[in-house]
């Protein structure tokens, strides 16, 4: 694509392999041994610049994003999961995302459950796709340093050192956003990425709750973020911000 470049030099220079890691030692499995060829993507606004500066800042935890579609959230936050990967400050990449059905249902799907589970995962895929060559995503999934799952299936775990990418989350209740929030360990990220007026569920959006809470101060001291994108955030298609003012009903014509 022509917005699009190779980053041939390293991402992030590495500290020599003779310098001891003085970090806390945690459960966790190995780091990425070899740098990451990503894909530079040069049409993000500065809003998105600041996302991505906060989201790789190693003393945030925990982000919550929202946004119109087109604004590359989940883009934004693989991009930042890879780049993250390859400085070696997380050692795997978690997808989630709720299995909700846009309008009318389309019943029970064949298959296994990892076919089924795959359905709700194409997001990740083509981002990933996007992002790398194609020899290094097939190295990243055949290793399992990317996989993805649906809520249903965390309860338990301990993310330690992983970078977890929440989509989709107007679609999470209650119950599962205090599940996923929770199994967060030491040196994870999480990030919640949702689009309020595409939500499927009736009733109050969860989601909106926890934004509103931690949408402080005090919160991102214990580095904590929850910021927005607008339509002026839309990256996806030049044309889609005046699509989507025209079907809300907030579009105002140009002044003559």
């Amino acid at each position: 694509m022509s917005k699009k470049k190779q980053i041939k030099e390293e991402v992030g220079a590495q500290p020599e392999a003779t310098k001891k890691d003085k970090s806390q030692k945690i459960p966790q499995r190995d780091k990425l041994k070899e740098k990451l060829h990503i894909y530079h993507r040069e049409d993000i606004t500065e809003k998105q610049k600041k996302f991505l500066d906060i989201i790789l800042d190693k003393k945030t935890n925990v982000v919550f994003l929202k946004g119109p579609a087109g604004t590359s959230k989940t883009f934004l936050a693989v991009y930042a999961a890879l780049i993250a990967l390859s400085e070696k400050q997380q050692s795997d990449i978690l997808y989630v995302r709720a299995p909700i059905e846009v309008g009318k249902s389309i019943g029970h799907l064949p298959g296994s459950e990892a076919e089924k589970i795959s359905v709700y995962l194409a997001p990740l895929y083509d981002k990933i796709e996007e992002l790398l060559p194609k020899s290094e995503a097939e190295m990243l999934l055949k290793e399992n340093r990317i996989a993805g799952t649906v809520p249903n299936y965390l309860r338990g775990q301990n993310w330690n050192a992983r970078f977890i990418i929440v989509d989709e989350s107007q679609n999470l209740g209650a119950a599962e956003m205090k599940v996923i929030i929770s199994r967060l360990g030491k040196y994870g990220k999480l990030i919640f990425l949702a689009d309020e007026s595409q939500a499927d569920i009736r009733g109050a959006v969860e989601f909106i709750r926890y934004f509103d809470l931690f949408n402080s101060e005090e919160s991102q001291q214990y580095g904590i973020h929850a910021l927005s994108f607008t339509r002026q955030d839309i990256v996806r298609s030049p044309i889609l911000g005046y699509i989507l003012d025209r079907i809300e009903g907030v579009y105002t014509p140009p002044s003559t």
